[in-house]
């Protein structure tokens, strides 16, 4: 039997319930940002990546986290973070091929992901 793979979208959304988790932790605990406070947000989904940094066996995958972790973190975590991962997914994308990395999922999955990479510098606009 065939193990099914993670798509592109369902990453987003778990990565999306991590987060919602945590404000409602915070929530609870009475923690809320209050006005003139700062929060870059960072620690919402730092909880869903933090164990994404070891290299994964399989490149498609690794590229999304990457690609997502650098999209929802944008502007919010050090520079040394962003070069970090921006290395790893130019890496993969030099290594595959972005045609090569898509060829076996949905074309739309496939859009989503060049988009992202194409707003991350990634890639070339089409």
């Amino acid at each position: 039997m065939t193990e099914q793979r993670e798509t592109y979208a369902e990453i987003r959304q778990a990565a999306f319930e991590s987060a919602y988790s945590c404000c409602r932790s915070r929530l609870s605990k009475n923690r809320v940002i209050r006005p003139g406070e700062t929060d870059d947000g960072f620690d919402m989904f730092a909880r869903f990546f933090d164990g994404t940094h070891e290299v994964m066996e399989e490149p498609l995958l690794e590229l999304m986290f990457r690609s997502l972790e650098l999209m929802l973190f944008v502007g919010s975590v050090p520079p040394a973070h962003r070069a970090y991962n921006l290395r790893i997914a130019a890496d993969i994308l030099n290594r595959h091929g972005f045609e090569d990395l898509v060829k076996d999922i949905p074309q739309d999955e496939a859009d989503e992901l060049r988009t992202d990479l194409e707003l991350l510098g990634l890639l070339p606009s089409s």
